[in-house]
C-alpha cells in the first residue's frame, strides 16, 4: 500500500477512510500508467493465475461473497483492479518485479481484501465509490 501511495502521490487515512492527493498526483498517475504499459506481459502469468484463483473462490456456491453472479463478479473485478494497480505502482517504484515479489504483492493484497469485513460491508464500499459499475471498473482495469 505504501508503494501505491508514493507512486500515485496520495495519502490514505485508514481511520477516516479518506484519500488526500498531492499537487503532482495527476502527473504521477500518468507516469505509473506509462511505465506499466510496456511491462504488462511481465505480469501476465501472475494475473492469469490470480484470476483463476478468484474465479474458483468467488464463484464457489458457499463462498459468501455476494448474493448473485453480478455481486460476485464485482468482487473479482475490484480485486483484480487493486492487484493491477499495486503491481503497476510497485513496477514504477522498483522496476520489473521478480516472480517471488509479485507473489508477495498478491498475497499481501489478498489478506487485506479478505479481512475488510463481510461481503455486505465490502459491497457497500464498492457501491458508494462506484466500483460496482461495469463501465467504471472496465475503465480502471484498462487504464492500469
Amino acid at each position: 500500500m505504501r508503494d501505491i501511495e508514493m507512486a500515485l502521490g496520495c495519502s490514505l487515512d485508514w481511520q477516516a477512510a479518506t484519500i488526500t492527493l498531492s499537487p503532482d498526483a495527476a502527473s504521477k498517475s500518468v507516469s505509473v500508467s506509462e511505465k506499466f504499459t510496456g511491462a504488462r506481459a511481465h505480469y501476465d502469468l501472475l494475473l492469469r493465475r490470480m484470476l483463476q484463483a478468484q474465479l474458483s473462490l468467488t464463484l464457489f456456491p458457499f463462498a459468501g461473497l455476494g448474493a448473485n453472479a453480478a455481486e460476485r463478479l464485482t468482487f473479482i473485478g475490484v480485486r483484480m483492479a487493486v492487484l493491477k494497480l499495486a503491481l503497476a505502482c510497485a513496477h514504477a517504484m522498483h522496476g520489473a518485479l521478480p516472480q517471488d515479489e509479485q507473489i508477495r504483492v498478491a498475497q499481501s493484497l489478498s489478506r487485506l481484501l479478505d479481512h475488510l469485513g463481510d461481503a455486505a460491508f465490502s459491497l457497500s464500499i464498492f457501491r458508494e465509490t462506484g466500483w460496482d459499475q461495469e463501465a467504471r471498473l472496465s475503465g480502471v482495469l484498462a487504464s492500469v
